[in-house]
């Protein structure tokens, strides 16, 4: 109960942080950031546990409430908060690293992967996974989700790390970032489809036991992955910072030089007049009579 309260905890001030990030900052990267952080709070917060619900159990009292097929009901909202939350995370790293600029084949297949989750998504919701004659493609449709969602956090992956290569130095921090989310989110996944995960063999009891809960430790993935993310925001924001300080610095030095050039072209072309007028003046005053004649006449 502790270690979920400090999850949620965590989550809380991640989010706070970033909603004030993104109004501050009022930029696209910021805002999926935020979104995906509200997202991933709402789903930390459904996920049915060891022990019961968080959701339920840290803000609304059911004591003595009955509901018919709750489960069902619970899991196929934990699984549309986790579609969204999906969404909004590709959506968020795409707008960090840049991907329709850099990488547009790759923003091409992610806009493909996106409607396939949103496809998968609306058949959790219709119901359509847990009818008796719609297991077996349920199944299918669950595998296919599980190996896209790992494929497409590979490929965010690769491409960070080709945008760290290629002189973005915050990016270092989304390669490392995503390490804790694929591993956790794909032992999530092996989970739902009946397939063992990472940590089937940790022991039975303390903290093993938690991680042992494909939702638990999934949860415990999106919280590592939100606290070195928000360090990956950070980074971006200074970056963009210091990169702007030196782009009106640069710009700065441009005008001065300039200015200078002009005021010297100015300056040339001023004494030029200036002689030019000299010199008329002098071949004006050779032709009029000197002022001794002009008095003796």
């Amino acid at each position: 109960m502790y270690i979920e309260g400090l999850l949620l905890g965590v989550l809380i001030a991640l989010t706070i942080f970033a909603w004030f990030n993104a109004i501050q900052n009022k930029d696209r990267t910021n805002l999926f950031y935020a979104l995906w952080l509200s997202i991933a709070f709402l789903t930390v917060s459904a996920t049915p546990v060891i022990d019961g619900t968080r959701l339920f159990e840290f803000f609304i009292n059911i004591e003595g409430l009955r509901a018919s097929n709750s489960e069902t009901y619970g899991f196929t909202t934990t699984l549309a908060l986790s579609f969204t939350q999906s969404i909004l995370y590709v959506m968020f790293a795409r707008q960090y690293l840049g991907i329709k600029h850099y990488f547009p084949k790759i923003y091409s297949l992610s806009n493909l992967w996106i409607l396939f989750a949103l496809f998968v998504g609306y058949l959790n919701l219709s119901g359509y996974f847990y009818s008796a004659e719609s297991s077996f493609s349920a199944r299918f449709f669950m595998t296919a989700y599980g190996i896209s969602v790992a494929s497409v956090l590979i490929t965010l992956f690769v491409c960070s790390y080709l945008r760290y290569r290629n002189g973005f130095s915050f990016a270092i921090f989304f390669t490392f970032a995503i390490f804790p989310y694929l591993l956790f989110r794909t032992n999530f996944l092996l989970g739902i489809i009946g397939l063992p995960s990472f940590f089937y063999y940790l022991p039975d009891h303390a903290f093993g036991y938690f991680l042992k809960n494909p939702w638990t430790n999934q949860a415990f993935g999106i919280c590592l992955e939100a606290m070195v993310m928000a360090l990956a925001v950070f980074s971006r924001t200074r970056w963009l910072q210091r990169e702007l300080t030196v782009s009106a610095e640069k710009q700065n030095l441009i005008l001065e030089d300039t200015v200078a050039q002009r005021t010297q072209e100015l300056s040339a072309k001023h004494d030029l007049v200036v002689s030019s007028v000299n010199y008329a003046s002098r071949l004006q005053r050779g032709q009029l009579p000197r002022q001794m004649r002009i008095d003796g006449r």
